[in-house]
């Protein structure tokens, strides 16, 4: 008799309001929750074990006093999972040795739940993560991107700088990481780059950046896909200095729900679907002439706060999507 699939099974870390939100829902309405912290496997109280079966890998888990069989799980959300904790207790000569185990087994474990089940699969997280990849597929889908090259030459970033109408180049990070220097600790947020003597050619050269024509903006919009549903809030961004770059730099800026236009709302889910996934949340630009401009997507992002702002159900949305999956 086959088990029947009961449990949702929630990968993030201990610190994660989107995962409380969702998870109070889902036990509100009675359906149990596994909640896995990743960095807690393999010293703290979680326990894997994946069985090679003739008819494919069957893997049980125990987080606590709760344990869970993968033939048991009707849908996976993957929030925020991070590596092992493993520094300070173990030897250091053995930190490498066991971290490089317990992902091998996780991986063992993730292969033992059917595809179908995931918001969002690993495997597909990390394709659809690729930012150039994202335009392509964003074009194809029937949006509109901006000119875009990724380098660390110097020479092929001058000249895409100098190709730009008025010289205006947007710079951004492939993946926001902090950095620190004399200075202090700093966040790599989307800049301008207008003047070709701003930047020397070594600090072009020690880090590959994203070079992009830069978009004139009427509001910028965060999108958020959840299964087959769109909610989108367009935040105003242009009347204040610090947004007018990059929104990321004050959550106070007005923000409201904004309903897209039907043919960019097909050409979103069609661009979701092209990387085969549920989930995911994206920025986009309304630019003057009434373009709506694809910038980014995340896998994995965060989509809270427009609930807070706006009102937008979405906590809901993402509750019944792994109810129903």
């Amino acid at each position: 008799m086959t088990e029947q699939r009961t449990h949702v099974l929630v990968v993030t870390e201990p610190l994660d309001p989107h995962a409380d939100a969702v998870i109070g829902q889902l036990n509100a309405r009675g359906v149990p929750v596994l909640r896995l912290h990743t960095e807690d496997f393999p010293l703290g109280d979680v326990r894997v074990s994946v069985r090679s079966c003739p008819d494919g890998l069957v893997g049980e888990l125990t987080v606590g006093s709760r344990t869970c069989s993968t033939t048991a799980i009707r849908s996976v959300w993957v929030r925020r999972p991070r590596p092992a904790w493993l520094r300070g207790q173990l030897p250091d000569g053995t930190v490498r040795y066991v971290a490089s185990q317990a992902s091998a087994t996780l991986a063992a474990l993730w292969q033992a739940i059917p595809e179908e089940r995931w918001v969002n699969s690993f495997d597909r997280i990390h394709r659809a993560d690729v930012k150039p990849l994202q335009l392509v597929h964003a074009a194809r889908a029937g949006l509109a991107i901006p000119d875009t090259l990724v380098t660390n030459d110097p020479l092929l970033a001058r000249r895409f700088r100098a190709a730009q109408p008025d010289g205006l180049c947007a710079i951004k990070a492939l993946r926001l990481e902090s950095a620190s220097d004399a200075d202090g600790y700093r966040v790599p947020w989307t800049a301008v780059w207008a003047d070709d003597a701003a930047a020397t050619d070594t600090a072009i050269a020690i880090s590959p950046t994203i070079y992009q024509s830069y978009v004139e903006k009427v509001v910028e919009l965060r999108c958020v896909v959840i299964g087959d549903e769109i909610y989108c809030a367009e935040m105003e961004t242009q009347g204040r200095e610090l947004t007018r770059i990059d929104s990321r730099l004050d959550s106070t800026v007005p923000t409201r729900a904004h309903r897209l236009p039907p043919e960019v709302q097909a050409a979103v889910l069609r661009l979701v679907a092209s990387f085969g996934i549920r989930f995911a949340s994206m920025d986009l630009i309304l630019d003057p002439s009434g373009r709506y401009v694809f910038l980014d997507l995340n896998p994995g992002g965060q989509w809270l706060w427009i609930e807070e702002l706006t009102g937008l159900p979405l906590t809901d949305a993402m509750t019944r999507l792994l109810i129903a999956n």
